[in-house]
């Protein structure tokens, strides 16, 4: 299974397929954002429902994206993590610079709204 990209507007949705892409291929996961970033793409939203845990190479992979994005001057947000996933973030305390939503559209919404995450 692939990451699936949908586009919305000036917004793209990349949706995970599950612990595989990020844990186990943290390259392929920032060679796709970093793609999408030199085509103009700035707005992105990551949707993890499919994503049911999280390791230290894959919460490694966001954060490096993370600043990746920022550097191009775009904005990236997460949707719905799944529980264990979900976790590992609260531990972390990676949810107090990253901005969560639980729908996709919560997520469009917040990108229009919501200021920008705190630097990291």
């Amino acid at each position: 299974m692939e990451i699936n990209i949908e586009e919305r507007g000036a917004v793209s949705i990349v949706t995970v397929p599950g612990e595989f892409i990020i844990n186990q291929q943290p390259g392929k996961f920032r060679d796709i954002m970093k793609g999408l970033l030199e085509k103009g793409h700035t707005q992105l939203v990551i949707d993890l429902h499919n994503v049911k845990s999280l390791n230290s190479i894959g919460m490694g992979s966001l954060v490096q994206t993370f600043k990746l994005v920022r550097d191009h001057g775009g904005r990236m947000v997460f949707v719905n993590p799944g529980v264990n996933a979900r976790k590992v973030i609260e531990l972390t305390r990676i949810d107090q610079v990253f901005s969560f939503y639980d729908s996709v559209q919560a997520a469009l919404e917040g990108l229009n709204t919501d200021p920008a995450p705190l630097s990291t």
